[in-house]
């Protein structure tokens, strides 16, 4: 049996792409829709306003928007990060969305 079969493997391995992939994937604060309806016309929403909210814990991680609930106000929105239905209920409320 050759020698580099029989020493123990250890770390991440190269050829497996998913788990790289999976490393080096930033990580995300969740926002939804449906937390930020409690604001009023007209407002500017960025993460500062959020941490003191209480909605986020940290400034230093991204920040992404999700679009579950509705948006009945025209908000003004600063994130790193927007899903599809999210940008799009935003504009349709009469809102901007602002990527940071």
């Amino acid at each position: 049996m050759p020698l580099s079969r029989r020493v123990p493997k250890r770390g991440m391995k190269r050829g497996k792409k998913s788990v790289m992939m999976r490393h080096f994937r930033p990580s995300y604060q969740i926002v939804n829709l449906k937390q930020l309806q409690r604001y009023g016309d007209p407002q500017v929403i960025d993460p500062p306003r959020l941490k003191r909210d209480g909605l986020i814990k940290s400034l230093d991680l991204p920040l992404k928007v999700l679009g579950e609930g509705q948006l009945e106000c025209a908000l003004t929105i600063k994130a790193q990060a927007f899903s599809k239905s999210a940008r799009t209920k935003i504009e349709a409320s009469g809102g901007k969305v602002e990527v940071i």
